[in-house]
């Protein structure tokens, strides 16, 4: 109940900004973009691959460099490596990637006269 509560406010952000200068339509896109790195970011034991996921950590943790496996991609095992070489555990790779994620989404909207569409 709480995501979809969640969505709900990002969604009356998407109507807020519709009729308003550009400077606000950035705010009203950081912000949105700041929850949803929150949520994907900060997620614990949720999804389908949360498992897989254990199981590459636990693979990469005790290795002193990274040994790179052809069933995954060479980056994502890094940031494993690296993640378990500084204690981060799996959170740790969601908030990188859920970064990366969302400043790809804030360049790529802000260049739009609708960002939210």
């Amino acid at each position: 109940m709480t995501y979809i509560s969640i969505y709900l406010i990002i969604i009356c952000f998407f109507g807020l900004s519709l009729n308003t200068r550009k400077s606000q339509i950035n705010i009203f896109l950081l912000i949105n973009l700041f929850i949803l790195f929150i949520i994907a970011g900060f997620r614990f034991s949720v999804g389908g691959d949360w498992h897989n996921f254990t199981f590459l950590y636990e693979r990469l943790y005790g290795l002193s460099y990274p040994k790179f496996s052809y069933t995954s991609d060479p980056i994502f095992d890094l940031i494993f490596w690296i993640s378990g070489k500084i204690n981060g555990g799996q959170v740790f790779v969601n908030i990188i990637y859920s970064g990366l994620f969302c400043t790809s989404l804030f360049v790529f909207s802000k260049r739009y006269k609708y960002p939210f569409l």
